[in-house]
Order: structure tokens, then C-alpha cells, then sequence
């Protein structure tokens, strides 16, 4: 899709994500597992003139993980409605997020970490390496990495990089 130019002042973005997610713990099964999903359905409202971006809408993540007392299935979700910036001159947007990993596990706790979500940022683990991406005009598309250490849970002091490769699939002024 080519977005429309110019872009409303106030408008909600529908999106296609594709998730890729490292999680590093000694409990993991060779100490981190990666975490691929997509295409998931997302929505975001941005207001140019306010320089702002809420994610409306984001679906839970759920997969199995390998750890040292065998496969556990553990959802990711993001908490709330996180609101961000927009840079509109460049495309640029940074958006703190608290996520929780909960597994299915009467052995485990459920997970928090926080982190800023960016299009200016780069994270490099083992399994991956990438560098945010702001809003492309051309291809309506959008890279937001960050990454960030548990505060809670099972995965206290362990770590947990996101990246998250979004195209722009519709723009709606609001009602």
C-alpha cells in the first residue's frame, strides 16, 4: 500500500506484524529460545499533530518453549494500550510497552519485562540482529526493536528482545 500523502492529521492504522522474539534464561534449554509469529493483525492510532501513537489493539503471542523441565506453553501479551511518539517529519516512532510472559505451568510464575519499542534502535543477539525502521511513505512499512531485562517471574534477570517488522494495510480517519 502507498500511504496516502498527505497523511490525515489524526488517523487509525490497520497492520499486518511479523514478531520475532529471543528470550535468554538459564531455564531455557540451551539458555534462549526464539519466538517467530505472524502475520498477526494489529491496530494503532496516530495523532500527527499531538506527535503521538497508541497501540489500540495487539494479539496475545503464544508458543511452546523448550526449558529444563521439558516444553511449556507461554503466552505474550502486551499490557494496556501503550502510547508512544510519532515524529512525522521522519517517521520515526518510540513506544514503551510492559509485556508478560505467562506460561502454562503450575512450576512457573507469570513474567514482566518493560521496554521501549523503536524505530531508532538496534538489537543484536545470537539469533538475531536488527535495526528499527521508520514509517516508509513508499511501502507503508515499519521496523520497532527493543529489548529489555525481566523485573518478575520465572525469567527475573533474564532478557527479552522483540522485533517487530509492520506494513501499513489501511489508514481511517477517525469516526
Amino acid at each position: 500500500m502507498q500511504l496516502p500523502n498527505p497523511l490525515p492529521p489524526r488517523f487509525e492504522a490497520a497492520l499486518t506484524v511479523s514478531v520475532c522474539a529471543v528470550i535468554a534464561h538459564p531455564i531455557l534449554m540451551g539458555g534462549r529460545q526464539q519466538v517467530d509469529a505472524g502475520p498477526l493483525q494489529a491496530r494503532a492510532d496516530v495523532d500527527r499533530a499531538a506527535g503521538t501513537l497508541r497501540i489500540l489493539d495487539f494479539p496475545t503471542v503464544s508458543d511452546r518453549v523448550a526449558t529444563m523441565i521439558g516444553k511449556v506453553s507461554a503466552s505474550v501479551e502486551i499490557q494496556g494500550q501503550p502510547t508512544g511518539s510519532f515524529e512525522d517529519a521522519s517517521g520515526h516512532v518510540s513506544v514503551g510497552t510492559d509485556l508478560t510472559i505467562a506460561p502454562k505451568s503450575m512450576l512457573a510464575r507469570d513474567s514482566e519485562v518493560t521496554m521501549v519499542l523503536s524505530s531508532d534502535a538496534s538489537v543484536e543477539t545470537p539469533e538475531v540482529s536488527a535495526t528499527g525502521d521508520p514509517l516508509n511513505d513508499g511501502d507503508a512499512t515499519l521496523r520497532l526493536v527493543g529489548d529489555g531485562r525481566f523485573r518478575s517471574g520465572t525469567l527475573l534477570g533474564g532478557t527479552f528482545t522483540l522485533v517487530l517488522d509492520c506494513v501499513v494495510d489501511s489508514v481511517e480517519e477517525p469516526g
